[in-house]
């Protein structure tokens, strides 16, 4: 059990200190204070406004560079689940094409099978053009976004960055998918909370955009970017391989997608330390 988050750290009762590679909202660290200071201002003064506020009005404008185009409509969900759910009952059933998200969609028992294709973008990206009957998945990828990243399908679910990582959902709905629009939930009736915490985090995300990470080499993993996972055929190790990296001092996310990110805060110290407890393990 952890009980202290700070910069790219986590700390167990017995005072142990681990690098936490399972989140992508540790962009910046854990607890940054540019971050952390803005929400509670905004907070404390904008929390109780009726909608909508000037915070929608600000969200609209960031999102307008994904939707020029004319051909999607924003919508909103409480969380990534209570999409999926919804759209397996509006479609039937949902294919995944990774074992990640085959994983995650099992554990929240949502069948698969053929009604409905799920594109996990967030290690790779496809040169398609047009998808029908399918759900391009970003919600895991821990950049921004722009116009020719999306493509042409009837859903694109947003980066989990866009919703200020509060756990929701933001998803672009071609205006083709009517009867998808019907469960959505529109802009105008999230909360205000969320585009305070989005505009944060978008804004400090964009400073950081051209940032590079590093890269390491390893049989076992898959990389992009500050993005990493097991390969499939190594997923049935992931319990002994998440045990020797704790026991270095490392945290990975052993549950579905089982995605973890690299923080851009670490020095060169740090970044030889995980290289090598990673390439090694």
């Amino acid at each position: 059990m952890f009980y202290k988050a700070k910069e790219c750290y986590v700390r167990d009762k017995f005072g142990n200190r681990y690098f936490d590679l399972r989140r992508a909202d540790n962009i910046a660290g854990h607890s940054h204070r540019k971050l952390t200071t803005q929400i509670k201002n905004a907070v404390s003064v904008h929390l109780t406004l009726d909608l909508p506020t000037i915070y929608h009005k600000r969200y609209r404008k960031i999102i307008s560079s994904l939707t020029s185009a004319g051909l999607y409509e924003l919508y909103f969900f409480s969380s990534p689940q209570e999409f999926l759910l919804k759209a397996a009952v509006l479609f039937g059933t949902i294919e995944a094409d990774t074992l990640n998200m085959s994983d995650f969609l099992t554990g929240h028992g949502i069948k698969s099978g053929s009604g409905l294709k799920l594109r996990d973008f967030t290690l790779s990206h496809s040169d398609e053009k047009k998808m029908d009957k399918t759900i391009v998945w970003y919600y895991n990828y821990p950049r921004l976004l722009n116009e020719s990243n999306i493509p042409n399908a009837d859903i694109v679910v947003l980066p989990a960055l866009y919703t200020g990582y509060t756990g929701g959902c933001a998803v672009l709905v071609n205006r083709n998918v009517r009867e998808l629009m019907n469960i959505c939930h529109p802009l105008e009736e999230v909360p205000a909370i969320v585009f305070v915490t989005s505009t944060v985090f978008y804004y400090r995300a964009k400073a950081l955009q051209g940032q590079k990470c590093f890269s390491f080499d390893s049989e076992k993993f898959l990389c992009n970017d500050r993005v990493f996972a097991l390969k499939d055929e190594y997923q049935n190790e992931i319990q002994d391989i998440a045990a020797a990296l704790k026991s270095s001092g490392i945290i990975i996310n052993t549950l579905a997608p089982y995605y973890n990110y690299i923080p851009l805060t670490l020095d060169i110290h740090e970044i030889r330390r995980i290289k090598k407890n990673l390439e090694n393990c």
